[in-house]
């Protein structure tokens, strides 16, 4: 069931479908120009692989961040270590869906630079060709007011229970070199 939902998402259809055509068409321009080159566009910030919020980032198979508009502090860094502000290891998932499906989305959440660093649900959507991960990912502010309200209150960062309060600290050790 799970294989099915993660495969098949139903929400913000239209950017979902934005992400995807991002990633499929970064994957060829990469096949088509190189690495090289490859790699300067998608971390140009204001090139065509940057659509507001949307942006290509790419890993190497093996982990490191090779290429990313919008988390350059990253470029080099083992990507298998990042976990998002629940402590979920996303980037474990998404190098699973890369070596066994090839392609597919990963739901997680993360701060969004765009909303005051405010914590979203994110789903990244990514496609390998065996040697890179290629990924665009959207947040979806509306999956996080459908939370309970236990979620929404973690989301915030506020929780009536002071010692189940989220420490920046913490959570910036998770994006973190």
């Amino acid at each position: 069931m799970i294989d099915v939902v993660g495969a098949f998402k139903v929400d913000r259809m239209q950017d979902r479908d934005a992400a995807v055509a991002l990633a499929k068409r970064a994957l060829a321009h990469l096949r088509a120009v190189g690495s090289e080159q490859a790699f300067k566009d998608f971390d140009d910030k204001n090139g065509s692989f940057v659509d507001g919020e949307r942006y290509v980032y790419v890993w190497d198979i093996n982990g490191p961040m090779l290429a990313s508009s919008a988390s350059r502090h990253l470029l080099g860094h083992n990507m298998m270590d990042q976990v998002d502000t629940d402590g979920k290891k996303y980037a474990v998932e998404i190098f699973e869906i890369a070596r066994t499906k090839g392609n597919g989305w990963c739901d997680y959440r993360l701060r969004n630079p765009s909303k005051n660093n405010q914590i979203e649900p994110k789903s990244a959507y990514i496609e390998s060709d065996g040697k890179v991960v290629v990924g665009c990912g959207i947040y979806r502010p509306e999956a996080a007011q459908a939370a309970p309200a236990s979620r929404r209150q973690e989301a915030s960062g506020y929780s009536r229970d002071r010692r189940s309060v989220r420490s920046p600290m913490r959570d910036g050790k998770a994006i973190a070199r």
